[in-house]
Order: C-alpha cells, then sequence, then structure tokens
C-alpha cells in the first residue's frame, strides 16, 4: 500500500491489475513481499520500493480489452497504471501491451504487428527512445506519444509530478 502510494497508484486502480506477492531469497529466512504484476508465461513482476525482480518466467503482458485494433505500449506496468489514472479510467478502452523489460521487445514486435494503431508510451531515455526508434521502423502505424511527459523520465515520474504539484 505504501509503495503504491509512494508512486502515486491509488489502491482501486492498484487492486485491479496487482497482487501481494510473498518470495523468500536464498540464504534468508525472512519472507519478503513485493506488488505482482502477472505477465503472460504466468509468473509475476515483482517490484517494491528495495526490490524488482520476476517470480517464475521474465515475459510480456498483454491485456486484451475494449477496441482490439488499437493497443498501447508501456515499459512497465507503473506506466501503464499511471497512464490510466492520468486518462481517468479505471482500466483501458482498447489493448495494452507492457514490455516488463526493453529486452522483451522482439517477442513483442509480431504481436505488435496485428494492430492497425500502436501507441507508444516508452521512457524518455535512450533505451526508451532507440526502442521507439526500433518500433516505429518495422511497424508504420506506430506513433510516439511520450511528448505527454516529455519533461519527465516516464509516464510514472509524470504522474508523481502532477500529485505534487
Amino acid at each position: 500500500i505504501q509503495y503504491c502510494t509512494s508512486r502515486s497508484i491509488p489502491l482501486e486502480v492498484a487492486n485491479k491489475f496487482l497482487q501481494e506477492c510473498h518470495y523468500q531469497l536464498p540464504g534468508r529466512a525472512t519472507d519478503n513481499f513485493a506488488l505482482g504484476f502477472k505477465n503472460n508465461s504466468g509468473g509475476y513482476e515483482l517490484r517494491n520500493k528495495d526490490f524488482q525482480s520476476c517470480l517464475g518466467k521474465k515475459d510480456i503482458t498483454l491485456i486484451k480489452t475494449g477496441e482490439e485494433q488499437v493497443v498501447s505500449v508501456f515499459e512497465g506496468f507503473f506506466d501503464f497504471l499511471s497512464a490510466l489514472i492520468v486518462s481517468r479510467k479505471v482500466e483501458p478502452t482498447h489493448h495494452v501491451l507492457v514490455l516488463n523489460s526493453l529486452s522483451l521487445l522482439n517477442k513483442a514486435l509480431p504481436i505488435l504487428k496485428g494492430y492497425q494503431k500502436v501507441n507508444l508510451y516508452l521512457d524518455n531515455d535512450r533505451a526508451g527512445q532507440n526502442a521507439v526508434t526500433s518500433i516505429k521502423a518495422v511497424i508504420r502505424s506506430a506513433t510516439d506519444q511520450s511528448r505527454i511527459y516529455e519533461k519527465h523520465k516516464d509516464f510514472n515520474d509524470y504522474l508523481i509530478t502532477l500529485k505534487d504539484g
């Protein structure tokens, strides 16, 4: 709850997409917990203030809801949740693909080719913008939407600034 609050994610939105996952690290007897976002392989992308990892197999997350010809692409789940909050929605109005890591971009490209419109909400760092260039080279319908949060690292950083401002 505290971590969601620190990232400006209201619990009513977090509860729709995240679960509390308990895990143990090798060599430690204590039980740890983190927010878990389910991926396509049934694994969970884990986050808490001190830890970022994956429980199970690392994979992308494709959420199929609403309009089937449009997909929005995010690097991580906090950016996806931030976009929902900024747009004043509690669930997406079209498909969403969360990469969960830029290293999974090649796995996402064949899926993205099946959409008429691809909206890119990737980070405003070199890696994120290189990924935008790579996607746009393969998918003509892809548009970079990062201008919405152009003075910020990513969509979540933008949301936090809005909430603090």
